[in-house]
């Protein structure tokens, strides 16, 4: 979607760049996410620590994706998940207060807003019901073919926990002929 020349510079004075060192977290599980941030180079995931003490990785974001507790930002209550880059990254920052003040002076950012949300919700399930209705193998198999770059960027530890397997099962799953 373009945006007009008006709301685009005014969306323009509203962010700034920032670098994320590799391993570093951006918000812990319990705190409040106030920013979206877009992701120009590098990876985040969002992941959250278990009854057990089991850190779970729940999502992954690349170059293009933008990385947001999405109901922890829209509620600005705390969020049950936390945001950590898994590579140095360079992001766009944007708060949440000036997103929704550029919400109530552009429509087509509203908009904007409006349709990138969708998507997100539309991934999320996507994921929730993977997970309800596939085995190990089926999960590992999707996550490779839509994500094939991943798996070079990850550690088998995140993918693990991601798919909701124990290493040794990943392993398996990795070493079967295709």
């Amino acid at each position: 979607m373009k945006l007009s020349p008006e709301a685009l510079q005014a969306l323009l004075d509203c962010v700034e760049a920032g670098q994320l060192a590799k391993k570093e977290y951006i918000l812990e599980p319990g705190g409040i996410c106030d920013c979206i941030y877009y992701i120009h180079k590098g990876l985040i995931r969002e992941y959250f620590i278990d009854e057990k003490g089991n850190d779970v990785s729940v999502w992954f974001g690349k170059e293009g994706d933008f990385a947001v507790l999405l109901s922890s930002f829209i509620t600005l209550e705390p969020g049950l998940t936390g945001l950590q880059a898994m590579e140095a990254s360079e992001v766009i920052v944007l708060k949440h207060v000036d997103l929704y003040r550029l919400y109530d002076r552009f429509h087509e950012i509203d908009r904007l807003g409006r349709i990138l949300t969708e998507q997100y919700f539309v991934a999320s399930e996507a994921h929730t019901r993977g997970f309800r209705h596939q085995g190990a193998l089926e999960r590992y198999e999707a996550f490779v073919s839509h994500n094939p770059e991943l798996i070079r960027r990850l550690s088998l530890k995140h993918i693990a926990s991601y798919l909701g397997v124990s290493l040794e099962t990943l392993s398996r799953l990795r070493a079967r002929p295709h």
